[in-house]
């Protein structure tokens, strides 16, 4: 399984800073052990992801400790940092599984953290 984040914008230079937003935010939140977890991190297009395939493991067990600012719930820290930061207008949509985050910049501001 692969966890990604997955961007929809009708503005280019828009997408394009949030997600220089969200991939500078992953290179601090996102806990390192072995450094597999990080190193797998990527950008194509409008797509930001892991191929490691426990990304969404680490990401869900809110029990681990990590060092600070490493965290559990990286992915969804960097989307609601992403979305208080400045005049963003628009909806980000959380799915697990695979674990992405939707960003849509031409709705009212919507954050959804829920399975299903």
């Amino acid at each position: 399984m692969n966890a990604k984040i997955v961007l929809n914008f009708n503005g280019f230079r828009e997408a394009d800073r949030l997600m220089d937003f969200i991939m500078a935010l992953l290179q601090e939140y996102t806990p390192v052990d072995t450094g597999e977890l990080l190193s797998s991190l990527y950008r194509r297009h409008n797509v930001i992801g892991f191929s490691a395939p426990y990304a969404v493991y680490v990401h869900e067990q809110i029990d681990n400790l990590h060092k600070p600012p490493t965290r559990a719930k990286f992915l969804e820290d960097a989307a609601v940092m992403a979305a208080a930061v400045g005049d963003f207008k628009g909806r980000i949509g959380i799915s697990y599984e695979p674990l992405e985050i939707y960003i849509d910049s031409t709705r009212g501001a919507m954050i959804y953290t829920g399975r299903g």
